[in-house]
C-alpha cells in the first residue's frame, strides 16, 4: 500500500501541512451546508456557543478563537447565508466576521470583507479599494444595519488615528528631538495597522483624508438611521442590549441584542471614541435646544393630553440620536485643538445657535386646563439651574416624566 505523502515513517510522529484555501474555492467545494439536514439547528447552537461562551468570557484568546470559528462557518455554508436575515440566527455570521476582525485589529483584513460583502449584496453600490477614500455611494439595500455598523466604527477608528496623529506632530514642533525619535513617537500615536501609511503624508494630505472620513461617517449614519432610528441610540446608551440573561421572542431583537454584544466592546475598547461622540452629541443638543416643540401647547386642555394612568404627562422629544454626526467635525477639531479653552472651534456654533434672551415658561398642569405665566430669564445657566431644580433630572434631557400637579418649564418660541 502506497504511504500518503502526508503521513511520516513508522514510529514518527505524523506530519500535517496547513495550506490555505481561497474564498472562491471553498465556498464551490461546501458552500451548501446549510442543505444537509439539521445542520441550521447546529449552526445555531454552535454560534450561541461562541457568542455566550468565547466572547463572554472578554479575552484576547476567546476573540481570536471566535472569530477563527465563525470564518469557518462562513466558508461551509457561504451560498446559503445570502438568504432573508430574520429566517435564522446564524445568518448574521458574516456580520459578525468583520466586527471580530475590527477588534482583532485586523483592519486591513476587515476592510477588504466588507468591501467584498457589500459589493456581492449591494449591485447598485461602489466601492473605493482605499479605506481613506469616500467607499460607499449610492447604496440601495436593507439588512446589513450590521455592516454598517461596522464599517461606522472602522471609519471613526481611522478618524481617531489621524486626530492623534496630528495633535503629536503639533505637539513635536515645539521639541527639538531627533527625526528618529519623532517617528518612534508618531508610530505609537495610531493604532490601526492601516494608519501605519499616514506617517509618510502631509498635514495637507491629512486633512484630505479627514474630510474624506467624515463625508463618509456622515452618509454611513444616514444609512444607519434609515435601517433603524435606534441603533446610534445603542451605542450611546447599550445596557439594555448588553444584557446576557434576557432571551427575545423576535428573531430582529436577539439579532440586535447579538450585534451589540459583538460590536460595542469595539467602541468601548476604542480609546477616545465615546468621547468624541459624546462632545458631537452636547453639540447638538445645544443645536436643536432651540429647535424643539414645546409640549404642551399653552392652549391645551386636559382632554387633549391623553394618559392612560390618569395623570397629564410631559411627552418625549422625537429628536433622532443620530443627529450628533452634524456635528463630529466640530467635535474633532475640538480635540486637535491646543489652544485656549475659550478660543476652541465649537465656542463660533455655540454662540450661534445661544439665544440672547430666552423665552421660557413656567407652568402649572391642572385637571382643568393648562395654566401658564411667562417670564423672561436672564441667562441659559439660570434656566437650566431652574430646570433641575423643578424636575430633579441633568439638564439638556430629551425625556421627562412628571404627575400632573407638579410644575414643568418648557421652551417657547
Amino acid at each position: 500500500m502506497r504511504q500518503s505523502s502526508s503521513s511520516g515513517t513508522f514510529g514518527e510522529p505524523r506530519r500535517t501541512t496547513t495550506k490555505m484555501i481561497s474564498w472562491k474555492t471553498a465556498s464551490r467545494q461546501y458552500g451548501n451546508f446549510l442543505s444537509v439536514p439539521q445542520a441550521e439547528d447546529y449552526l445555531d447552537a454552535k454560534y450561541l456557543h461562541l457568542l455566550r461562551g468565547l466572547l463572554r468570557a472578554n479575552t484576547l484568546q476567546g476573540v481570536s478563537l471566535a472569530s477563527m470559528s465563525l470564518e469557518t462557518i462562513l466558508l461551509m455554508c457561504t451560498h446559503d447565508l445570502t438568504r432573508d436575515a430574520d429566517s435564522g440566527m446564524h445568518l448574521g455570521i458574516p456580520h459578525d466576521v468583520a466586527g471580530l476582525k475590527l477588534r482583532l485589529d485586523e483592519d486591513e483584513s476587515c476592510f477588504t470583507f466588507i468591501s467584498a460583502w457589500l459589493s456581492r449584496n449591494s449591485p447598485d453600490g461602489s466601492f473605493e479599494a482605499n479605506p481613506y477614500n469616500t467607499m460607499m455611494h449610492c447604496v440601495n439595500s436593507a439588512g446589513l444595519l450590521d455592516i454598517y455598523l461596522t464599517l461606522l466604527l472602522f471609519r471613526l477608528k481611522l478618524l481617531i488615528d489621524i486626530r492623534n496623529l496630528r495633535v503629536t506632530r503639533k505637539a513635536l514642533l515645539h521639541t527639538r528631538l531627533p527625526g528618529e525619535i519623532c517617528r518612534l513617537i508618531e508610530t505609537h500615536a495610531v493604532r490601526s495597522p492601516v494608519s501605519h501609511q499616514l506617517l509618510n503624508d502631509s498635514m495637507e494630505d491629512l486633512a484630505k483624508k479627514e474630510t474624506n472620513l467624515l463625508v463618509d461617517i456622515r452618509g454611513i449614519a444616514w444609512q444607519i438611521d434609515l435601517f433603524d432610528t435606534d441603533a446610534t441610540k445603542g451605542l450611546l446608551d447599550p445596557d439594555k442590549h448588553l444584557r446576557w440573561d434576557i432571551d427575545y421572542e423576535e428573531p430582529y431583537d436577539q439579532r440586535l441584542a447579538t450585534m451589540f454584544q459583538t460590536l460595542y466592546p469595539i467602541l468601548w475598547e476604542l480609546e477616545g471614541g465615546i468621547d468624541l461622540m459624546d462632545k458631537a452629541l452636547g453639540l447638538s443638543t445645544l443645536a436643536d435646544w432651540r429647535d424643539v416643540t414645546a409640549y404642551p401647547d399653552p392652549e391645551m386642555t386636559a382632554e387633549d393630553i391623553i394618559c392612560p394612568c390618569g395623570k397629564l404627562e410631559l411627552q418625549k422629544v422625537q429628536l433622532s440620536p443620530g443627529r450628533l454626526w452634524r456635528f463630529i467635525d466640530y467635535a474633532l477639531r475640538d480635540a486637535t485643538f491646543l489652544g485656549p479653552f475659550d478660543e476652541r472651534p465649537s465656542q463660533e456654533l455655540m454662540e450661534r445657535y445661544k439665544p440672547k434672551r430666552p423665552k421660557y415658561a413656567i407652568v402649572d398642569l391642572d385637571r382643568n386646563g393648562v395654566v401658564g405665566l411667562d417670564s423672561n430669564l436672564p441667562c441659559l445657566e439660570e434656566v437650566l439651574f431652574k430646570w433641575k431644580d423643578l424636575v430633579g433630572n441633568e439638564a439638556l434631557v430629551d425625556y421627562v416624566e412628571i404627575d400632573f400637579c407638579e410644575p414643568i418649564m418648557y421652551l417657547i418660541e
